[in-house]
């Protein structure tokens, strides 16, 4: 009986070590996580307070943007034949606000050029005025970019397609201001200029433009004093931008004593909000020679 009994607390005995074994590693490497990941973990940065924005002469105009057309998924001969009819008879979308070109470039795909309304100013916001807000972006932009792409792709692809089928057609592509936000705004700028709005009033502003120095571009109203940068609702629901900014713009110098507020746009401003391409908006169809004068 003694002996059962022995063998009966050296089994338990044994039990506790391969128990104490398991639990002490893991119980390590918890705290080691835990130490890991309260040294490498930041929070997203407090995204707010105030920035200047410069309103830039008529004489700047935004660069064009080039959307390569290399992993479309057409045939050759379709984008061959849709960018060589582009390049001779542009495609041009008109608002009050923007004029938006498409033109084809058989050697390097479809060319987007935004130039402001006639009673819109360009506005240039650096983003590098705030350290925090610069470090932000730089970080996330890789994630914004894939958001526009996520968009951007597909609608490059439907524009196309549609065209061609126009052409076949000896038709007009009446669905082209369809693609004002999703081609032509999402292909001007890069990941922060696709995430980002700027509202004034009761009215939402897309940005147009972006460089690779931190600075983006909006087209604002003439006179407008202030605005605010914040996030944009995507297309899939999603506001992936944290920040939200007052927007202090400086006037050119000719201007500063002549500037007004903009007019209230009254019940219909409302509909800016949407950001959905604007009812005015329409298409016209222009040769380069027409163009030239």
């Amino acid at each position: 009986m003694a002996m059962k009994y022995a063998r009966e607390a050296l089994a338990r005995k044994r039990r506790r070590r391969a128990l104490l074994r398991m639990v002490v590693p893991a119980t390590a490497a918890i705290a080691l996580f835990a130490v890991i990941a309260a040294v490498t973990w930041k929070p997203t940065p407090k995204l707010e307070g105030r920035l200047k924005g410069k309103v830039l002469s008529e004489a700047f105009t935004l660069s064009p943007k080039i959307l390569s057309t290399d992993s479309v998924d057409l045939s050759p001969e379709t984008i061959a034949s849709t960018l060589e009819e582009l390049s001779e008879r542009s495609e041009v979308l008109v608002s009050d606000r923007m004029r938006i070109k498409f033109r084809g470039d058989p050697k390097r795909g479809l060319e987007v050029s935004i130039d402001p309304g006639v009673q819109m100013v360009v506005v240039q916001v650096d983003l590098k005025q705030d350290a925090r807000l610069s470090e932000y972006c730089t970080f996330e932009k890789d994630a914004f970019n894939e958001a526009r792409l996520n968009e951007l792709k597909p609608a490059l692809r439907k524009l196309l397609l549609d065209y061609d089928a126009a052409l076949k057609a000896n038709a007009r592509m009446t669905e082209l201001p369809a693609f004002r936000d999703s081609v032509g705004l999402a292909g001007s700028t890069a990941g922060v200029g696709y995430v980002v709005q700027a509202t004034a009033g009761n009215a939402a502003f897309r940005c147009v433009g972006e460089d690779g120095e931190g600075r983006i571009f909006f087209l604002i109203p003439k006179g407008a004093k202030t605005f605010t940068l914040g996030g944009r609702k995507l297309p899939d629901g999603k506001t992936p931008f944290a920040g939200k900014y007052t927007v202090d713009v400086e006037q050119l110098p000719a201007e500063k004593e002549s500037e007004e507020p903009p007019a209230s746009k009254g019940k219909d401003a409302k509909d800016d909000d949407k950001d959905e391409p604007e009812p005015e908006m329409k298409p016209e169809m222009k040769s380069d020679e027409d163009q030239k004068s």
